[in-house]
């Protein structure tokens, strides 16, 4: 499918300036920011902050500026987060007009009008999903599972994950739950303990949601056999020592289940306990005078 430039140009128009919301009796129109609701929205700003980007890096390799490019290697971004590594002129390349070539053109990245919100910094930050943190022990650059419902700063708000047995979902999408979120740790963590405590806690938080424990190992187990070259990597020879260190890690995590938010009786928040059936009256009998 082809699109015209002035095609998109009219699109794109008729989208910003017909954005009509309603709350109560009163209607009001959007004019300034893109609508967040729209489906397209989120790819309009990827494609808005690549142009950016891309136009910088064409800048700067058409004036021979390689090692400035090079700088960049480790920053990457999805959707509006970024992350930048080991480079120190992230800052300085940051805004569009914030620094100059030598013949006055603009050498930065990102328009003025967006601003960009320091977040983290140091040896150990949270992206996305990830927790990049440096090892002492390792002496490497490790990476482990980032959780909202684990950060402190997320204490007070109520995390509700996985279905509970008791739902209508089938019952095989319900157990793959163990297949997807297994492989999503096997990619993310870096180092054994951690992909084990994680493991772990998944079986625990469906056992709390109703699920039977031996279903649950034999489709960790199943999933263990396909991660061979990744377990590996973790020092197991055989799928099998998986599912036992994953054992061992959940009965421990059960003994400890404030620490670890488990409630161990994964039933009684959900089935209420049946009534005991009325006994019947007997019937008074009739007095004679």
């Amino acid at each position: 499918m082809y699109v015209s430039k002035a095609d998109l140009k009219e699109w794109f128009s008729f989208l910003i300036d017909n954005v009509w919301l309603r709350l109560g009796f009163v209607l009001a129109r959007q004019t300034i920011g893109i609508p967040m609701g729209t489906n397209c929205a989120v790819f309009i700003a990827n494609f808005f902050l690549w142009m950016c980007e891309f136009d910088w890096i064409r800048r700067h390799l058409s004036r021979g500026n390689q090692s400035v490019v090079r700088k960049f290697q480790y920053t990457k971004r999805y959707i509006d987060d970024i992350i930048s590594a080991n480079n120190r002129d992230f800052m300085k390349y940051a805004v569009f007009d914030g620094i100059h070539f030598d013949d006055g053109s603009p050498a930065g990245i990102y328009p003025r009008f967006l601003t960009l919100n320091l977040e983290q910094s140091g040896i150990a930050v949270s992206f996305l999903d990830l927790f990049i943190y440096f090892s002492k022990r390792t002496r490497n650059i490790e990476i482990t599972l980032y959780s909202k419902s684990r950060d402190p700063k997320f204490a007070k708000v109520p995390f509700n994950k996985y279905t509970h047995i008791l739902s209508k979902i089938q019952l095989k999408c319900k157990i793959n739950v163990v297949i997807s979120e297994t492989l999503r740790y096997a990619r993310i963590c870096t180092e054994k303990h951690s992909f084990v405590t994680h493991v772990a806690h998944l079986i625990c938080k469906l056992l709390d949601k109703g699920h039977k424990l031996s279903r649950l190992y034999t489709t960790l187990r199943c999933v263990a056999i396909h991660l061979t070259l990744t377990l590996h990597l973790y020092g197991y020879s055989k799928p099998h020592f998986l599912v036992l260190d994953v054992k061992e890690r959940a009965r421990t995590m059960r003994k400890h289940a404030f620490r670890w938010k488990l409630h161990l009786r994964p039933f009684a928040r959900y089935i209420k306990p049946p009534v005991p059936p009325v006994p019947p009256v007997p019937p008074v009998p009739a007095l004679a005078h």
